[in-house]
């Protein structure tokens, strides 16, 4: 523990390029991170497959129907707002890094 403390500098070096090092042998696969299932919903062209699949998707999405009963809830009309009102304060010079008092 002690060498390590008299040689902090080094240390700091060596870790660094052990992840610098980690990087470069790793970045190849990081940036070809292949996703299965996106490429499959885009489609590339109304003749595609996908085209029809997306359609059927967004079908599906228009259907969904949202109930706005919940807003007259008593429970949802007895919730609070703790918002905290700001002071106004005021309003400092023109340019705070100008030279003053010359």
């Amino acid at each position: 523990m002690n060498w390590i403390k008299q040689h902090k500098l080094i240390v700091t070096f060596l870790i660094l390029a052990l992840f610098g090092l980690l990087y470069v042998v790793f970045q190849d696969s990081i940036t070809n991170i292949n996703l299965p299932g996106l490429d499959s919903f885009l489609p590339e062209s109304e003749d595609d497959a996908g085209y029809e699949e997306a359609l059927v998707v967004l079908a599906d999405l228009e259907r969904i129907s949202f109930d706005a009963d919940f807003f007259d809830d008593p429970a949802f009309s007895s919730l609070f707002d703790f918002e905290q009102p700001i002071d106004p304060k005021p309003i400092g010079r023109r340019n705070p890094f100008s030279v003053t008092g010359l």
